[in-house]
């Protein structure tokens, strides 16, 4: 998602972050709508288009009931920045 004007809805842009090999961490601990950090054990998905992970409690499609292990993809998500809302 390069140059995207998208960026423009999260407070950080995603072309600025440097991430680790396996872009599971960037160095300015950003992530989800708000940009706020993550914690090893947090409960995050990953937008299969950006590649930007997102934490579970701002995903709105998700209910209490659902459970996550972190780091396990065994899902499809698009956030609604790349899914157009």
């Amino acid at each position: 998602m390069t140059g995207s004007s998208s960026d423009a809805k999260l407070p950080y842009s995603l072309d600025k972050l440097s991430w680790d090999s396996a872009h599971h961490f960037n160095t300015q601990n950003k992530y989800g709508y708000a940009g706020k950090g993550r914690k090893l054990g947090d409960a995050m998905l990953q937008c299969e288009t950006c590649l930007q992970w997102f934490h579970a409690r701002e995903v709105s499609c998700l209910t209490d009931a659902d459970v996550f292990v972190p780091f396990q993809r065994n899902y499809r998500f698009a956030c609604r920045i790349c899914a157009g809302g």
